[in-house]
């Protein structure tokens, strides 16, 4: 599966444009889209948005099939740095989560 850095660099490129181009569109810098397309970063769900947006690309083409996947990844960027204490919390947190979802 494509992960997203790959997915934004191909549709870039199908528009025609460089990474600072892009840049310009997004209100970012080039390092940034490079980080992005490199998988160094992720970008948050309002940027997949504007990408799609000004890339003239669906959400889903960019975030991929299975959403899902993605997502994962968001969560354990998210919560990379947290505390052993903070971690609790969210597992926690996600016990309820569960639960309330099975009513």
């Amino acid at each position: 599966m494509a992960e997203f850095g790959d997915r934004l660099k191909k549709a870039r490129e199908q528009t025609g444009w460089n990474q600072e181009q892009l840049a310009q569109s997004m209100g970012l810098t080039q390092a940034s889209i490079s980080q992005f397309e490199k998988g160094q970063r992720l970008p948050t769900p309002n940027n997949i948005d504007k990408f799609a947006e000004v890339l003239s690309v669906t959400r889903e083409l960019l975030a991929g099939d299975n959403e899902g996947d993605f997502e994962t990844q968001m969560l354990m960027r998210n919560i990379k740095n947290l505390s052993q204490e903070d971690l609790r919390k969210v597992n926690e947190w996600v016990e309820i989560l569960k639960k309330s979802l099975k009513k």
